[in-house]
This record gives structure tokens, C-alpha cells and sequence, in this order.
């Protein structure tokens, strides 16, 4: 539409207008603006496609134009050098911190993590991804240093190695109590600096197994009782002073646990080194819990110790010597075997249409139990209860029943009865039968049952009349003084077939 004044087209940041821009762009009638953010807006006959859009319909109002195509960044080579930050020492390891290099345009393919020097150089020390920035090494041995070469990778190259200082495993300190020092070989406790008169020796300290205690640990103090956890191997001679007599015949202690670990196998406790002529009690533990009852050195697992740690705990005692506490490692305990059973009985008669009963046999107590019928060696559809009803398809086949038994904390166990063949079914008795007529020559005389599943035969004083087959019959002068009966079959698929008589009066002359 033809304005005689101007429109506002609602651009407030142009920077630069051309109108109709003749030869440079096909087609006249058109504006563009070139906006403050660099991008381009058209409004007018679209004609050749000028508005810029991509398309050549007119528009009154501005259009943004597709200005130019965005150019790719050109890669300029391989990361940068990627620089170290922070390690932290750990027992027996240590964890590398790193800051991620710039990758020069090109994306990180990998950052590669070695050991630097020493028998393991060039040994591949951990695999981060390019996202990471630590790393934790561990299995270091705390008698020696450790150095690190890092370096990141993209399309173009490898960056140069970055080297880190050489530094070491933490050796010593003092934790919960105790003054500990890591070797080559163990964790050992070195002193005990609180409660040393009863005294718990933790299984780990900061991660590390405790495996033996060192000398003098325990000369302060009257030490009554020791608790040693199974990971202790070696005690110092003079761990205790001149207290009492040294633990020396224990050090080889080692307690295990023997037999299978499942529910209702029996476990027995042993060890070596311990004090023939010394006092023995037993306990077991549930998940670090004593179980109420378990004082022998047998035990059996329950449902309840299914999954959960089991660990054995055996206190010794004699005179002149410091009472001690020794405890097994733990064993988890896996499901169990569900107790041999009977064989499962099935019982009814074994007929189409009647019904049978699975019998269990003797289980467990607490055993929950599924059926599943099975037809000729194939599972019934549907047929999960402890009753089914023989059909049509199991008539000559064997039918048996498979019993699953499950319980918690126990493998599920199935056991199938023996089969049984199916033979026809027994039809109810016919009622209802009757002769429906006048007993005199000429007469017709009829079933009062009728129907496809019914045959019929007529007897003359209960011998077969030859063709009378159909259910009415009319009486002939052979038949005066005689009696009439009639015999009806009646046939059902599966079943056997079932047959009546009904016997009529004396046929009179008409």
C-alpha cells in the first residue's frame, strides 16, 4: 500500500539505510538497514529474493537478512604445556591435582599420565580423561619417591611434559590414640597414647591394614586385656615391657573360619599359635554385632546372616599372661541350599474334567512355594495353583506338577511329581429320558431327549429292531404283545460315551 507519509518500521539502532539498491541487488521498491550489532534487516517487495530471507515474499515489516557465512576457527597446533597444582600424601599414595592446558583450537583428545625416573619410568601411572584433573596413585611403596610426567593431547600434536617434583608416601603419625609408622613390609603401632590398660587394636589406620605392633608400644600403663583384629602378624618381644609374659606365641594367630559360607552350613573356628593349656571363649559377630546365642565354636548361618559379614572373635585366657581377644576376618554369607525335600505327590482321578491336588511334601518350615502343571512335558498356560482341572488337550498326555520352594536367604529349589496319563472322562448319568406317545400299531412314539450329542436305538422286547435308529419310532403289527424300549447314547468330546434305557408298556392293536 502507497504511503504519502513515512511508517515507523521500529528499528532504533540502525547505523546505516540503503534504499533501493539498484544495480548492486535485482528489484527496486526495497530498504535495508544495517544495525549497531552488525546484523541486517529488509522490509519491502520481495522480488528476487532481496529481502535477504530467502524468500521472495513481500514484507511491510523488517525482515531479518542472512548476512555472510560464519567462519571456522583454524586450529594453530598442540595444547599448551598443562601445569601442576596441588598433591596431596596419603598412605601408600598420593593424589595428583593438575590444571587443564589450553587446547589451541583444537579439543583435547587425551592427557597422558606416567611415572617419571625410578624402576617404573615411562610406566602409565593412571588413564584420566581429558576432563579430569587429579588422579590418585596408589600401591606406592612409602621407603621410596615418586615423580610424575603429564602431558595433554588434541588433532594437531602433544603438548611438551610437564615434570613434577619428586614426592613420597605418608610414613607416620599419630591417629585415634595411637602413634603409627608405615614401612615397607606393615603398618605398625609404635604406642599407645590413651586407655592402655584394655586395649582394642584398630584393624586399619587411614586406610592401612594394622599388621603388627612394634616395640614398646605398651609399656605404659597396666595392660590388662589386648584385642588383636586377624590383619596383625608380628609382635615386637617387648611390646609390653616387663608387664607380663609377651604375646609371642599368638603372633602367628591367623584366625579362620572353616567351611562354607551359606546359610545353614555349619562354620567352625581355628587358628595356630594360640595357647594350648589357655582358656577358650567364643563369639560371633553379625556386621561387626555379637550374635545373641553363638558362644561355641561352631556356628551355623541363619536367614538372618544372609548377605552380611560373619567374623569369629576368640578370647584367651591364662594365668600370666595378658587375656586376649582375637578376631577373624569376615566372610559374607551367600545364599543357602533349601534342605532335600520328598517328591511331590499329585492326587484325584485322572480323568478329562475332574480336578487334582498337588501335595508339597515336606519342606522347611517357612518355605513359600509356586506351582506350574505341565501337560505331556509342557507347561499349562496359566495353571499356577496348587489345583487343576483336566481339559480337553491333556487327554492322553502325562500330567505332573513342578513345585518351586523359595525362601529368604536360600536358593530356590524345584521338584517335579511324577506323571500321571489322562484318560477319558465319565459323563453324568442321562435323565430326563421318557417315550412320549400312544403304545398302540400305527402310533409314533418319540424321545423326549433329542439333540446332535444323542443316538437312539428301538428294541422290540429287548431285542435291536433293525433301522429304527431315529428318535421317534412307529409301532407295527409286529409289535402287538410286545414291549418297546428305547436305548439312547449320548457322546461328548473327551469323554467316555454314556447309555440309557427306558422300556415302554405293551403295544395294543390300534
Amino acid at each position: 500500500v502507497s504511503q504519502s507519509q513515512a511508517v515507523s518500521t521500529g528499528i532504533t539502532n540502525a547505523i546505516a539505510v540503503a534504499a533501493d539498491l539498484g544495480s548492486n541487488v535485482a528489484g527496486t521498491g526495497h530498504n535495508c538497514a544495517l544495525l549497531s550489532d552488525s546484523s541486517v534487516k529488509c522490509w519491502g517487495t520481495g522480488t528476487s529474493f532481496v529481502l535477504g530471507n530467502g524468500s521472495t515474499a513481500s514484507s511491510s515489516t523488517p525482515v531479518s537478512a542472512a548476512v555472510g557465512v560464519a567462519s571456522a576457527i583454524t586450529p594453530v597446533g598442540a595444547p599448551e604445556v598443562p601445569e601442576w597444582a596441588s598433591v596431596t600424601q596419603k598412605l601408600r599414595s598420593l593424589v595428583l591435582n593438575w590444571i587443564t592446558p589450553a587446547n589451541n583450537g583444537s579439543a583435547l583428545t587425551a592427557i597422558s599420565l606416567k611415572y617419571s625416573g625410578g624402576a617404573k619410568d615411562g610406566q602409565v601411572a593412571c588413564t584420566p580423561v581429558v576432563t579430569d584433573t587429579s588422579c590418585t596413585i596408589t600401591d606406592l611403596n612409602p621407603l621410596f619417591t615418586y615423580s610424575f610426567a603429564l602431558a595433554a593431547s588434541n588433532a594437531l600434536g602433544t603438548s611438551s611434559v610437564a615434570i613434577s617434583p619428586a614426592y613420597s608416601t605418608q610414613t607416620s603419625g599419630t591417629t585415634d590414640g595411637w602413634n603409627w609408622q608405615d614401612s615397607t613390609n606393615s603398618m605398625t603401632i609404635t604406642g599407645c597414647l590413651t586407655s592402655c590398660d584394655n586395649v582394642v587394636i584398630p584393624r586399619t589406620l587411614v586406610g592401612d591394614s594394622v599388621t603388627s605392633i612394634g616395640s614398646s608400644a605398651f609399656t605404659s600403663g597396666l595392660v590388662v586385656s589386648v584385642a588383636l583384629p586377624h590383619s596383625v602378624s608380628s609382635i615386637a618381644t617387648d611390646s609390653f615391657g616387663t608387664q607380663k609374659l609377651p604375646l609371642t606365641n599368638l603372633t602367628t594367630f591367623g584366625t579362620q573360619i572353616n567351611g562354607s559360607a551359606t546359610v545353614g552350613s555349619a562354620l567352625t573356628v581355628s587358628g595356630t599359635g594360640w595357647l594350648a593349656t589357655a582358656s577358650k571363649q567364643y563369639a560371633w559377630l553379625r556386621d561387626g554385632q555379637a550374635i545373641t546365642g553363638a558362644t561355641k565354636s561352631r556356628y551355623v548361618p541363619t536367614s538372618d546372616d544372609f548377605g552380611k559379614s560373619i567374623a569369629a572373635v576368640v578370647t584367651l585366657r591364662k594365668t600370666g599372661y595378658i587375656a586376649t581377644t582375637l578376631t577373624s576376618s569376615g566372610i559374607v554369607i551367600n545364599a543357602g541350599n533349601l534342605p532335600a525335600t520328598s517328591t511331590p505327590r499329585v492326587s484325584g482321578v485322572f480323568r478329562i474334567g475332574r480336578t487334582l491336588t498337588a501335595a508339597t511334601g515336606t519342606w522347611s518350615t517357612g518355605t513359600a512355594f509356586t506351582y506350574r502343571w505341565l501337560s505331556g512335558g509342557t507347561p499349562v498356560p496359566d495353571a499356577s495353583q496348587s489345583t487343576y482341572t483336566l481339559g480337553l488337550t491333556d487327554l492322553g498326555k502325562s500330567i505332573s506338577v513342578e513345585i518351586t520352594g523359595s525362601k529368604f536367604g536360600y536358593v530356590s529349589r524345584t521338584r517335579t511329581s511324577v506323571g500321571h496319563d489322562i484318560l477319558p472322562g465319565i459323563q453324568s448319568a442321562i435323565t430326563g429320558l421318557g417315550i412320549i406317545g400312544s403304545l398302540k400299531v400305527g402310533q409314533e412314539l418319540t424321545s423326549s431327549l433329542v439333540g446332535a450329542q444323542y443316538s437312539f436305538q428301538w428294541l422290540r422286547g429287548g431285542a435291536v429292531i433293525s433301522g429304527a435308529t431315529s428318535s421317534s419310532y412307529t409301532a407295527t403289527v409286529s409289535d402287538i404283545g410286545r414291549y418297546l424300549s428305547l436305548r439312547v447314547t449320548r457322546a461328548q468330546s473327551g469323554y467316555l460315551n454314556t447309555t440309557k434305557t427306558v422300556k415302554a408298556s405293551t403295544v395294543t392293536i390300534r
